[in-house]
């Protein structure tokens, strides 16, 4: 790929931090804002872009933009593919996007953009709770999986040469209809259960006053996403309804099923197999294509002990690549998780931390 001219269109925080990430990472090219004078100003501070324009410039930068990345909601990408698609835009421009839904935003690409520019689907499965340009992350995108899809896969493959030089990310090719089921499997309708359990718990909190006062441990780990806003949700369940719906009625089965299970104490069987199945998972990645390997350490309520662990660790030349306070977790309440690419780095820290006289192991 030959990119001289990047156009980032909507600049908040994913758009910024893939600016951030390109810069940091040594692409001399030129890199274009198309945002809100705000978040413009923002990414210009955070050194995410060189220059930004508003929004009704977006003809002009897209004439001569060699690589286009569409950064807005899923339901603004979808209708600015179809704004765009009148536009004269640069022959074989390459136009990307980061929703994480897929389905609907390819079938408007490939019904709307001419022939003469490559669309290729992509979705970054990183982010943050933060939202804005002014939180930019060049190192947002390191390690974590960049899912890319188009009809014709050099293409796709090229792009994802160009996305993991640049932003450290690990592409993988993954067809829309596959993508999204996927998504509704591990994220979508994981929100849902977790909206669902909340709700009950405050019906139940209606007629035994109290309830919701001894919630700990792990009912707030489970239902920790309940707390994410509906708004970021509404275009994804929009977009990737069929999937949902599908993925929630194999939900509901399975919740028939143990409900019955339980009137007759037969559980044994479906919680030995859960815990076969979650053993398989890799709990050590978070956005990670490659196991990890975890130590836990128990944290002391001190001014410094992070730094004073991490101080041991850089001296031992031992990299993490991973870390994480474990505010709840049952039996490990106040420890930290840090995690290793290799299990012999994983050993070692374990090794110098109990050294060093600080309770650590293995998770």
């Amino acid at each position: 790929m030959k990119v001289k001219k990047i156009a980032i269109y909507s600049v908040g925080l994913l758009g910024a931090s893939i600016g951030c990430a390109l810069k940091k990472s040594g692409f001399d090219g030129e890199i274009v804002g198309i945002s809100s004078q705000k978040n413009i100003d923002d990414a210009i501070s955070a050194k995410a872009i060189d220059y930004g324009v508003d929004y009704s410039q977006t003809t002009k930068i897209l004439e001569t933009a060699d690589l286009l990345f569409l950064c807005s909601p899923i339901e603004v990408i979808i209708e600015t593919i179809k704004n765009i698609s009148k536009m004269n835009l640069k022959n074989e421009m390459i136009i990307t996007d980061i929703g994480s839904t897929k389905n609907e935003i390819v079938e408007t690409a490939q019904n709307f953009l001419p022939k003469s520019v490559k669309f290729i689907g992509g979705h970054p499965m990183a982010g943050s709770e933060k939202n804005g340009a002014k939180f930019a992350d060049p190192f947002l995108f390191q390690n974590a999986v960049w899912v890319l899809y188009s009809q014709n896969k050099n293409d796709a493959d090229d792009l994802g040469i160009f996305l993991e030089k640049y932003t450290g990310c690990k592409t993988k090719f993954i067809n829309p209809e596959t993508h999204d089921k996927i998504a509704a499997v591990i994220s979508h309708i994981p929100h849902i259960i977790a909206v669902g359990l909340v709700n009950t718990a405050e019906k139940v909190n209606q007629k035994i006053n109290g309830t919701l006062d001894l919630a700990a441990g792990g009912f707030k780990s489970l239902t920790r996403v309940a707390s994410s806003p509906y708004k970021m949700w509404h275009d994804i369940y929009k977009t990737n309804k069929k999937a949902n719906v599908e993925i929630l009625n194999l939900f509901i089965d399975e919740m028939t099923r143990l409900r019955e299970k339980l009137k007759s104490d037969d559980l044994q069987e479906p919680f030995e197999n859960a815990a076969k199945t979650r053993a398989k998972l890799s709990e050590n990645q978070k956005g990670f294509v490659h196991n990890l390997h975890r130590i836990i350490v128990i944290a002391e309520d001190k001014p410094g002990f992070l730094a004073k662990i991490l101080t041991i660790l850089a001296n031992d030349n031992l990299n993490v690549n991973d870390i994480e306070l474990l505010k709840v977790r049952e039996g490990d309440a106040g420890s930290f998780m840090l995690a290793f690419v290799e299990r012999s780095d994983a050993e070692k820290a374990v090794s110098s931390l109990q050294t060093a006289g600080f309770s650590a192991r293995i998770d």
